[in-house]
């Protein structure tokens, strides 16, 4: 008997001891996981006294639930059918926030009711800002629908009583000047330190400002994302990745009356960070502003980013409602942008279909450009129904370094005046740039100015309305390698292609098209070690004209 019971305690031993490895690996397991078997827990807000009934101010009900699904590790916040006036909302991490399919979180009127609890109203980021989903260090944290976020901007936006634009302003103008915010409710979703974060399938509009901005966070997947904002409402961004690394954006669906997508590297709650490897991929984006843009606002760098399977678009509308431009890559301050792909980017009545610029100083107190603006490659862009210049840019002393443009089609409705192929065009390296930011261009397709490394093979670009400015301009460039770059002729009073004091270029395997006066123009006493060989120039009247300036061999032609 105690042999047998000896054999019992000794098994009960043996079991104990191995359910206590299974727990000790169970507490090595990734929050993820151990979140995901506690994610069974769920909690209904209509059991701490929410309504939904569109009237009730739900924001304690709402709040009860979150914490309490927090407090008890973790698992679902489910939101049933139904209208929740609510004001500020604070997330916490292990939570899946859902909105079945009929629920919306609607915004209050009152914006008295967006305040944030006293021990995050004093971090630094956070005082003044007002928002309608907030969350701080909440890891695992998950917002999904199919339900509806509503910010209720119809109660924040007034109209700014601007005098209307004369039509033949219309191309610099933007239509969100219309309306302005009387409140700051933005964004109206902010998410601060939030590692392994997901925003999906869910429909977020009317945002009283910017709509959905991770700043600091790491390992974010916003996916299936539908964004209606007021098109004629200014600062109406759609997605603001800032400070943050690891991000895949997928398949959304974006009308707004700001930037669509805007990747940033500011961080108002801490240390500025680079902003690291985000992809932006199968987006439908609609705007009068930029589409998919990089940088500008935040002083720290950008490294890998992706742009890739994009539509970008604008209806058969007024100049000012349409796209700005469609992608839009920008760096001033003192930092960085190294590593940008841009792919397979389809644009239809898109004003601009490429921006790029390095300037010395976003603000108003000149300062040398000391940032910089490299490694940039753009292929398979499709745009029709443009209607202002291309242009890469760098400023006086800070050049632009190793682009790319290859497999482009892009096809301008604009006229064109003559003049314009003679006018000055302004460094502007001082205030917020932007694709209009220098006026009308002297050149049709493609204004290049202060690059080093760049890289045009199989650019169509061509005029619907016969412009009479060169295609393409390339001012202070150097090691420019140019093939298969093809479009209109220009005028017979304009070049194709104007040259102006760039160096180590070989310009090989092109063809003028017909009705060519002069292929290519070269100036500028500072240009040298230019080969133009293995051309079909038998199209233009004059395959080449050089400027008395230029040294007698600095062109090198066959």
């Amino acid at each position: 008997m105690e042999e047998k019971q000896s054999l019992i305690d000794r098994r009960t031993m043996l079991k104990r001891t191995a359910a206590g490895a299974a727990l000790a690996a169970e507490s090595l397991l990734s929050p993820a996981r151990s979140f995901a078997q506690r994610a069974g827990h769920t909690v209904n807000p209509r059991s701490f006294g929410a309504k939904g009934d569109g009237q009730t101010k739900d924001t304690a009900a709402l709040q009860q639930a979150i914490d309490s699904c927090a407090a008890a590790g973790g698992g679902t916040v489910l939101i049933p059918a139904g209208t929740y006036v609510t004001g500020t909302l604070v997330l916490r991490g292990n939570i899946t926030f859902e909105m079945q399919a009929g629920a919306t979180i609607l915004g209050s009127t009152n914006a008295d009711d967006y305040t944030l609890p006293p021990e995050i109203a004093a971090l630094h980021g956070a005082q003044g800002g007002k928002h309608l989903i907030f969350a701080y260090r909440a890891d695992n944290l998950t917002i999904r629908g199919p339900g509806v976020i509503d910010g209720h901007s119809s109660a924040f936006l007034a109209m700014t009583g601007r005098p209307q634009p004369k039509p033949e302003d219309l191309w610099k103008d933007v239509i969100a000047f219309e309306r302005a915010r009387t409140v700051r409710i933005s964004p109206m979703v902010e998410l601060v330190y939030c590692n392994n974060l997901r925003v999906e399938n869910v429909t977020l509009q009317n945002a009283a400002g910017w709509t959905l901005r991770p700043v600091g966070c790491n390992s974010v997947t916003i996916e299936g994302v539908k964004i209606r904002n007021p098109i004629d409402a200014s600062n109406s961004d759609g997605i603001d990745p800032s400070c943050c690394q690891d991000v895949l954006i997928n398949n959304c669906d974006i009308v707004t009356g700001d930037d669509a997508i805007c990747v940033k590297s500011y961080n108002q709650y801490g240390t500025n960070t680079v902003c690291r490897n985000v992809t932006v991929t199968n987006c439908k984006l609609r705007t009068c502003c930029n589409g998919l843009k990089l940088g500008n606002e935040g002083p720290a760098a950008f490294e890998n980013i992706v742009f890739k399977d994009c539509e970008v678009y604008s209806g058969d509308v007024p100049l000012n409602e349409r796209v700005i431009a469609g992608i839009d890559i920008e760096m001033s301050e003192h930092a960085y942008v190294d590593g940008v792909t841009v792919s397979n980017i389809t644009m239809s009545n898109v004003r601009t279909p490429i921006f790029v610029r390095l300037q010395g100083q976003n603000g108003h107190n000149p300062r040398p450009a000391e940032g910089s603006l490299r490694n940039i490659h753009i292929s398979g862009i499709k745009a029709t129904g443009a209607s202002l210049t291309s242009t890469i840019t760098g400023s006086p002393g800070a050049m632009i370094e190793q682009i790319s443009l290859s497999n482009i089609q892009i096809s301008t409705d604009e006229p064109g005046k003559e003049e314009w192929a003679h006018a000055d065009v302004p460094e502007k390296t001082n205030g917020y740039p932007g694709a209009v930011m220098m006026g009308r261009l002297s050149s049709y397709g493609l204004f290049v100015r202060h690059v080093k490394g760049l890289q045009l093979q199989n650019v169509a670009i061509r005029s619907s309305a016969h412009d009479p400015r060169p295609m393409l301009i390339c001012d202070d460039v150097q090691a420019l390698n140019m093939t298969g770059v093809s479009g209109s002729a220009s005028s017979p009073q304009e070049p194709f292609m104007s040259l102006n004091n760039v160096q180590s270029a070989v310009i090989h395997q092109n063809t003028a098209p017909a009705g060519t006066a002069v292929y290519a123009h070269i100036s500028g006493a500072e240009s040298h070690n230019i080969r133009i060989m293995g051309n079909d120039l038998r199209q233009a009247s004059q395959p080449i004209q050089v400027s008395s300036e230029v040294p007698p061999d600095a062109v090198i032609r066959s």
